[in-house]
């Protein structure tokens, strides 16, 4: 099953650093994680949530380079990675991000369906009480621990606010004592388990930012096995992934379709191949055309 999610990037930015919470829209990233968590120490933590907050307000996260110079300028894809739910700062970090406009959060060392749902039922009662609707938050998890691969199936299944899942391969490494050559067969595992639900599957970073050959190579490898992108710790990481994730021609075939339909639907919600496709799913084939188009 293919996922509408069409991220082929997503950038980590230390939310404890005004001036690349400034800039970084303009990287060209398909999206952003805006990191509350491990590049926060724990004596910034109170501090970097206020300043992300009123980032979060500005005008600065518009990115015509996603689009390119006939798409406009629009606002680009905020993920907010909150601290683990082990911490006690994580129901901070909702308060403070969930009345902004951001797309989702990135939840990292999920181990129990059961924390996912708890993390669902906070997320609602915020929702609620700032006037939002119910479900406009999505869920990016963060499989870091075989404790949690091995629980994959019923975590993805416990809230529909989940759309993607993504491996964090340095934890992992530490929970496992699996070296970062010999991790392929867990990437694979999760990744099968996500694309069984039809979610968005994530590899994790690539550590050595100058490092673009090895770096190409591992992003290969993480399209064989069947993932829809990759994190990024470094803007010149940006366009090695890009130019590894370039949409297949079934894909490019079927937004070209759904556009199509849609444009004839005129706005309506309308069925493509037993597909329920709607406004925002219409909306991510249109950018991966224009991707494509600009590539």
């Amino acid at each position: 099953m293919i996922t509408p999610y069409l991220w082929r990037s997503m950038l980590y930015v230390p939310a404890n650093r005004p001036s690349r919470l400034q800039k970084c829209a303009r990287y060209g990233a398909d999206a952003l994680i805006l990191d509350l968590e491990d590049s926060v120490p724990d004596s910034e933590k109170a501090e970097s949530r206020l300043l992300l907050k009123q980032a979060l307000k500005e005008p600065i996260w518009d990115s015509a380079e996603l689009y390119g110079s006939n798409g406009g300028s629009e606002r680009v894809d905020l993920f907010v990675r909150i601290n683990a739910m082990r911490t006690r700062y994580w129901r901070e970090d909702l308060e403070a991000v969930i009345p902004e406009e951001i797309f989702g959060l990135k939840v990292p060392k999920v181990e129990e369906p059961t924390k996912v749902e708890e993390l669902d039922h906070a997320i609602s009662r915020i929702e609620k009480a700032s006037g939002i609707e119910e479900g406009r938050t999505k869920l990016l998890l963060s499989i870091e621990t075989a404790k949690g691969l091995l629980q994959l199936s019923a975590i993805c299944a416990a809230s529909a606010r989940v759309i993607g899942v993504g491996f964090g391969s340095e934890d992992f490494m530490t929970d496992t004592g699996i070296d970062r050559d010999n991790l392929r067969y867990a990437r694979m595992q999760m990744t099968l388990v996500v694309k069984a639900f039809g979610l968005y599957a994530q590899d994790s970073v690539y550590p050595a930012f100058s490092d673009l050959e090895g770096l190409k190579q591992e992003t290969e490898e993480a399209k064989r096995m069947g993932m829809d992108g990759k994190t990024a710790i470094h803007p010149n990481q940006i366009e090695t992934i890009h130019s590894v994730f370039q949409p297949s021609d079934a894909l490019l075939e079927k937004a070209g379709e759904i556009c199509r339909m849609a444009e004839a639907e005129n706005g309506r919600v309308f069925n493509y191949h037993g597909e329920m496709v709607d406004r925002p799913i219409v909306e991510r084939y249109r950018r991966l055309l224009q991707r494509s188009r600009e590539n």
